[in-house]
Formats: C-alpha cells, structure tokens, sequence
C-alpha cells in the first residue's frame, strides 16, 4: 500500500485534523512528510503545533516510544529555510527556535531581517 497516495493527503489530513494517532500510524507504515512540498509540515507550522512538528520531523522507532528509553532521534527529512520562514511570518516563535536552534536550518536573508527586527 501506497501510505503517499494522493500527493500526501491522508498524512496531511491527519495533522489538520490533530490527530496524533493517525499520524503516527501512517508514518511508522512510511508515509513521509516531505509530499507534495512538505505540505504536512506546512499545514503544522501554520497551526503552531510544535509537538506534531517534532512527530513529524524526528523518527523514534515504536519500540524505543514504547520502552520509554531517551535517544537522541533520527530525522525524517531535514526541514528547510522555506519551513522557518513560514514560522516566522506566523508567529509561531517556538517552532522558530526548534528549528533554528535544534535543526539548524539557516534563516535566508529575509528570514534573519524578520528574525531580528521582530
């Protein structure tokens, strides 16, 4: 089974909609957030929902999310200065900060002059 089908609908539909679960489901079963120009973390981004930002971005296996252990995680796909750019003109200030300071991505120009001056 295809868990990309429709450009990424089901996972997109899924992070709409909050729900966790679901979303977690269909990436354990390789639905990436990278489809259709990551429109899932898009979609996240612009609800500021860190929490479903992270399930997104870092792959914990289930059974290290079972057994509790704290690994430093794997990520799906690395997140780009298109994704911390929407955070900014958002306002979503603390997926800025996770993504600028934990992942590392690199603000363009225009991204650092909103960056500083907000």
């Amino acid at each position: 089974m295809n868990w990309d089908s429709h450009q990424g609908y089901p996972l997109s539909k899924a992070v709409h909609s909050g729900s966790v679960r679901l979303a977690t489901f269909l990436l354990d079963r390789g639905a990436s957030p990278e489809e259709y120009g990551c429109i899932a973390a898009k979609i996240v981004i612009r609800q500021k929902d860190l929490a479903m930002l992270k399930l997104l971005v870092e792959y914990i296996p289930s059974k290290q999310r079972k057994s509790g252990k704290k690994k430093k995680p794997k990520d799906r796909f690395k997140p780009d200065s298109s994704l911390l750019k929407l955070a900014v003109e958002v306002g979503a200030n603390d997926v800025v900060e996770y993504l600028y300071r934990e992942k590392k991505v690199m603000p363009d120009m225009t991204t650092l002059n909103k960056m500083t001056l907000g």
